[in-house]
């Protein structure tokens, strides 16, 4: 991406922005959003088009865990959309990059590809989301560096091409030089901003979380480019080994096949009943799915990142295998 700002709250508002940003792009007041977004995100999206005369039409999760290509196509073909909307890695930890046959039909209906990302971390090892084609980049980057108390901070952020350049919310700092020369940092193209143009602005959404923003840039610098990508490979590694553990325990099996970052999706019966076992146990298991789909009401949302230990893990399996016994008993 050849822009991106310094921020907005979250990575659900900056799905929102981002969507905006689409739709005055392009003139069109509908979006195609796939399931697989999270639906915490989806839902501010809604809230946000709710007032706007905006329709959403989502589309459905294949039997892979990923946004169903055809679903998109069709939808494409029969209605103008202002963006299509997916998420790598999605809701389910699985990459969902959109494919060569996706990307050319988007392009040739003049419609906006936007690519949410709620784990930052995930860049240091997956491709970006330019490279699979999206014009618009939303996302999280708390894991940036930002330590998290009693629900947030977050810092949301949104990348994009330079032909959105003026429609992108929040501030932008840009290069340049002092009076004696030297290099300096500044806030660009403030004509967009609500302090100059009010009702007329690009967006009314504060900013700030420019402090947030600023941990963040400082995380990176100090990381560099080795060091995200070792942070991500560890996070790799923890939830490869999450999943080999946990498809070791007889009547736990993985939903999805596809290739996955931090999250994996666990097929365990009743997923409530065997999450209250084993919070009875000392062990947060992960999140209900049937809380969000109820056609996976038998799957539990796992997860584990570079803080994952071997023996979270082992303790984890352990009492799945010991919770899962007595469910099947029963």
């Amino acid at each position: 991406m050849e822009i991106a700002n310094a921020s907005v709250y979250d990575g659900a508002t900056a799905l929102a922005e981002g969507s905006i940003m689409a739709i005055n792009a392009t003139g069109r007041t509908r979006l195609l959003v796939s399931r697989a977004v999270d639906p915490r995100y989806r839902a501010v999206l809604h809230t946000y088009c709710g007032g706007l005369d905006i329709e959403i039409d989502e589309i459905a999760v294949g039997a892979d865990g990923r946004t169903d290509g055809d679903s998109v196509l069709a939808a494409i073909e029969a209605k103008n959309y202002a963006a299509v909307v997916v998420q790598s890695p999605n809701f389910f930890g699985v990459v969902d990059e959109i494919d060569a046959r996706l990307r050319s039909a988007i392009e040739t209906s003049g419609t906006v590809p936007i690519a949410v990302v709620s784990e930052a971390i995930s860049l240091g090892a997956l491709r970006s989301p330019a490279q699979w084609g999206a014009q618009i980049v939303v996302g999280e980057a708390q894991s940036f560096g930002v330590a998290l108390a009693y629900g947030g901070p977050y810092v949301g952020f949104i990348a994009s091409t330079a032909e959105h350049m003026r429609r992108i919310p929040g501030r932008l700092v840009g290069r340049s030089l002092d009076n004696r020369g030297r290099e300096a940092f500044t806030l660009t193209l403030q004509a967009r901003e609500q302090h100059i143009r009010r009702e007329k602005a690009s967006s009314n959404i504060c900013t700030n979380q420019a402090h947030c923003a600023l941990i963040a840039t400082i995380y990176l610098a100090l990381m560099g480019a080795s060091g995200l990508r070792d942070v991500a490979g560890l996070n790799l590694e923890r939830s490869r080994e999450l999943a080999t553990a946990v498809s070791s325990v007889p009547g736990a099996s993985l939903r999805f096949e596809a290739p996955f970052f931090n999250e994996i999706v666990v097929r365990v019966g009743n997923a409530a009943e065997v999450l209250a076992a084993l919070q009875a146990r000392g062990v947060l298991g992960g999140v209900d799915l049937g809380r969000f789909y109820p056609e996976y009401a038998d799957s539990i949302l796992m997860t584990a990142t570079e803080l994952t230990t071997t023996g979270d893990i082992a303790k984890l399996t352990a009492a799945l295998r010991e919770v899962v016994h007595v469910a099947a008993l029963r």
